[in-house]
């Protein structure tokens, strides 16, 4: 595990007070692997996509997610974020904001991480079912041990 996915799980267990995390798993197969995955006890989900340089960040823009926040924001997480070396920070704050993406950006710090940009509240976002969260358990599952034997 990276430094940064560790920022990443640290801010979501105890920022955010997820209850459910997934790294490299989303919840339905065909939007991508998102970098980390947080449920809270609200059933909202928050998504961290960790990028560590200025090309792996313009690439993101074609990544599904992204496409899926533009076209379908009702499958879209409730909060996004980009957590990025303190570095890279400055030169991405405002890459998306022309394309009406509601993010945030986040950067490791002593304790914990600093907020660059705040993410906003997607407000058509739907939380997450009983059946969303048992579909991202078993996912997250898959991935640890490796199999796709898992019982539905």
């Amino acid at each position: 595990m990276t430094h940064l996915e560790q920022v990443g799980i640290n801010f979501l267990l105890y920022d955010k007070r997820c209850d459910i995390i997934s790294m490299e798993r989303g919840l339905h197969d065909g939007l991508g692997r998102p970098d980390i995955l947080g449920v809270t006890r609200d059933r909202k989900l928050i998504e961290i996509e960790i990028k560590v340089s200025k090309s792996d960040f313009n690439a993101n823009f074609d990544k599904k997610i992204i496409r899926l926040y533009k076209n379908s924001p009702k499958y879209a997480p409730h909060f996004f974020y980009f957590l990025v070396p303190a570095e890279l920070a400055p030169q991405i704050k405002d890459y998306y904001d022309e394309r009406h993406i509601n993010y945030g950006i986040i950067i490791p710090a002593t304790f914990g991480v600093e907020s660059v940009k705040k993410a906003k509240l997607n407000k058509d976002a739907t939380k997450l079912s009983t059946k969303d969260m048992i579909q991202m358990v078993r996912n997250q599952t898959k991935t640890i041990f490796g199999s796709s034997d898992i019982p539905k």
